[in-house]
């Protein structure tokens, strides 16, 4: 779980038709989805794409590994007080291709212990 970006990174370099990949997460610590995985608790239907974003039918964990042309190819909006990885990520899959990976990342999950469960899938 460590070696994440390094899996993700290696991904990328193995897999050119992809521009960005995400992970799943293993959620641990005092939360009532502990032991279970984020693509588990807020599962996905279809296509990675904003529209599916939005719609809450795609649910990208926080941590998104990019090349670094596909950064580049979107302007990253600074003033944004809040959301602007959100924003960031939507940019992103308006213009490029994602790859989902099966590597876990580790995310303690304190911040669910207050998410309702009828917000989830």
């Amino acid at each position: 779980m460590p070696q994440y970006i390094e899996t993700q990174t290696r991904f990328l370099r193995c897999h050119p038709e992809y521009d960005l990949v995400y992970c799943n997460a293993e959620l641990f610590g005092e939360s009532i989805y502990a032991a279970r995985y984020y693509m588990d608790v807020c599962p996905s239907f279809g296509e990675a794409t904003a529209a599916a974003t939005i719609s809450r039918n795609c649910n990208v964990f926080v941590s998104v590994t990019a090349r670094a042309e596909a950064l580049g190819a979107i302007e990253f909006d600074e003033s944004l007080r809040s959301c602007e990885d959100f924003d960031c990520l939507l940019r992103l899959l308006l213009r490029l291709t994602p790859g989902l990976m099966r590597c876990v990342f580790r995310w303690r999950g304190m911040l669910l212990n207050r998410h309702n469960e009828s917000t989830t899938r």
